[in-house]
């Protein structure tokens, strides 16, 4: 049998490598030499006889032997993991890598706080956490270089499964900077806002062209965006500085005015506009009980959340 031939630690350096496409990066990742993960890659290939990557240009490229044996190595190994936990009775005490990718400013102020009470209660687990945007990480997810991840409202491939778990608030804002004083309820109408200055995400400005759209019923709008960047800190360093003015997650304004920045909200009477977070995840792909655990966990606290942090 193939299995009398082959050292589970041999699957485990494969399973590093295609995850990292890199010879170095397992290495640091399993505490071996780049010398002992080759001899490991090289000794697996000559059992299986076939090759499971290709070198192409210096950079490692998964055959399509090397897709299906880690497809299918990590939904058994995780299927034996769990079964030995329960034939130990020791399901309790969950051990493991669990890698999650986050938007950077939803990630640090929500996402990270709850894993780390997550770790407290689970020693034994190990947290790598992906920072990127949801393109990115929608790529992450279909390579099986991800868990799971949260993002927010991104068209994703067809193979990914998602389950809403938060509503971010988002408001527009400005800096006592930038506008000592409002004018009065009337005045606050398109050739008001029309005069402003625009911190702006994307070119074209989208999000705040939907903000004006759902929030105050304005379909068009000239803006005069003076400086745009694709982060919500940077928005907010513009924003507080009085550059302009800018959409802004309800989290991140209430974060600021803890810090005493003199933020405001534009008011209105309509209802707010929300970006819809989702946790999602490659469908039917097998999970080991601590990735299981872990993204019921904060799918749990984060419903919570959404229910009493807006109020």
């Amino acid at each position: 049998m193939l299995l009398d031939q082959i050292n589970l630690n041999q699957i485990r350096v494969f399973q590093s490598v295609y995850k990292t496409r890199s010879m170095t990066k397992a290495a640091e990742e399993l505490h071996l030499t780049q010398s002992g993960i080759s001899q490991h890659i090289k000794a697996l290939e000559e059992i299986l006889e076939v090759q499971l990557f290709d070198r192409i240009k210096q950079k490692l490229v998964p055959t399509t032997a090397g897709k299906h044996l880690y497809e299918k190595s990590v939904q058994n190994l995780n299927l034996l993991e769990q079964t030995l936990l329960e034939v130990t009775a020791h399901e309790n005490e969950l051990r493991g890598n669990i890698i999650i990718g986050v938007p950077a400013e939803f990630g640090f102020n929500l996402i990270v706080p709850k894993i780390v009470e997550f770790m407290s209660q689970y020693p034994e687990v190990r947290i790598d956490l992906r920072v990127d945007m949801a393109p990115a990480l929608s790529e992450m997810i279909i390579r099986g270089e991800l868990d799971f991840a949260f993002v927010d409202e991104f068209k994703l491939d067809g193979r990914i499964a998602t389950q809403k778990v938060y509503d971010e608030r988002l408001e527009l804002c400005y800096s006592k900077k930038y506008l000592k004083k409002l004018p009065d309820e009337k005045s606050l109408n398109k050739k008001f806002f029309e005069g402003l200055s625009y911190i702006s995400y994307q070119e074209d400005a989208p999000v705040l062209r939907m903000w004006f759209q759902q929030v105050l019923k304005i379909r068009k709008i000239n803006l005069n965006v003076r400086a745009r960047v694709a982060d919500v800190t940077g928005i907010a360093q513009f924003v507080r500085n009085g550059i302009g003015v800018g959409v802004l997650p309800f989290h991140k304004v209430r974060k600021m005015r803890e810090a005493g920045d003199a933020i405001e909200i534009f008011p209105y009477k309509s209802k707010p506009m929300f970006n819809s977070i989702s946790l999602a995840y490659l469908a039917g792909r097998s999970q080991s009980p601590a990735v299981s655990n872990c993204q019921n966990w904060l799918s749990s606290e984060l419903k919570s959340l959404r229910l009493s942090s807006e109020d």
